[in-house]
């Protein structure tokens, strides 16, 4: 298992402006011919937390499977698959390739913390601004503790929207060493099934609204698996180029002492946009404009934001000057 990539090549790009997927042709992907390629499964670095967690990993997939891994950081998914050149084939100066296969992990109390403090909605969309049609959501065993805390119809919710909304094949696995025989049903079936492969350049890659472009090229070559390069992938999943404004709001409501992500999603969910919020406090009056806050239940809670938050809110975002 090795602890980080070694690119079999140099990133490729065609040398057009290519305005988006309407303008590109069959000519203009890079074909990975099957029989020319190795599939490598590539695992988040932060999913290994310690020696146990690589020798069970090395166990359950490379040892008993062969298995190529990888460990190296993933900026969207905990686990994917890329097609890497053989050295001494016809496509070995081409450089690695990021399947359209991606699974993201999450054991139970994990989600519910995601999906109390905003994690949950944010990753979902980088998962799909990077273009990823094949996603894995995996949620590991169960933590009636947790689920309580944060309301079984909220995770029950939570669940549905994986599958309905967002089109992610949910998988209910027990543990951990489930997880990774999932992981090993995968990859076998792609080593056997895969054929040829077609990377999209680099200069469609960059283009803004990616996951739309990829989608436009899918219907138009529905026979062709669709890939991307490493570097690109990157790109398209830029943590901080794919925030919305609503992620942008939760982290700005943070920044304030004492705000907590409950108490931020609170405040977000009764005014959804800044200006909402800015409008309510400015209608309330200077002394008044904490009032507008204090009242309001925390989400997940009894208790109440009360009036030292709402006071602490309402200033700063009424604020013409900072000291």
């Amino acid at each position: 298992m090795m602890s980080r990539a070694s690119s079999s090549g140099t990133s490729f790009s065609r040398q057009s402006s290519v305005a988006g997927a309407s303008e590109i042709e069959l000519t203009d992907l890079v074909r990975y011919p099957k029989g020319e390629y190795d599939i490598i499964l590539v695992v988040d670095n932060r999913e290994v937390h310690s020696s146990a967690d690589r020798a069970l990993i090395q166990r359950e997939l490379e040892d008993q499977e062969g298995i190529a891994l990888e460990i190296r950081p993933l900026t969207v998914g905990d686990y994917l698959w890329i097609a890497r050149a053989k050295k001494t084939g016809a496509c070995r100066h081409l450089p690695d390739i990021v399947l359209d296969y991606v699974v993201e992990r999450k054991r139970m109390d994990d989600l519910c913390a995601s999906i109390r403090d905003g994690r949950y909605r944010e990753q979902h969309s980088r998962i799909h601004g990077t273009g990823f049609t094949n996603v894995f959501y995996v949620v590991e065993g169960n933590d009636p503790d947790a689920v309580s805390r944060l309301g079984e119809n909220i995770v029950s919710s939570a669940l549905s929207r994986i599958q309905i909304h967002n089109g992610f094949h949910l998988k209910r696995m027990p543990s951990f060493e489930a997880t990774l025989r999932l992981l090993r049903q995968i990859t076998c079936a792609l080593q056997t099934a895969l054929g040829d492969v077609h990377a999209i350049p680099d200069s469609v890659v960059g283009h803004k609204g990616f996951a739309k472009v990829k989608k436009n090229l899918h219907s138009r070559f529905p026979q062709l698996h669709l890939a991307l390069t490493f570097d690109a992938y990157d790109v398209v999943s830029n943590k901080s180029a794919t925030l919305v404004v609503g992620e942008i709001y939760l982290r700005m409501l943070r920044t304030l002492r004492g705000i907590s992500a409950d108490k931020a999603i609170t405040i977000a969910r009764r005014y959804h946009t800044p200006r909402q919020l800015i409008d309510a406090l400015e209608s309330a009056g200077n002394d008044d404009g904490g009032k507008v806050l204090s009242d309001l239940l925390v989400e997940g809670s009894c208790r109440k934001l009360g009036p030292v938050i709402g006071k602490r809110v309402a200033d700063f975002w009424t604020s013409t000057t900072f000291s």
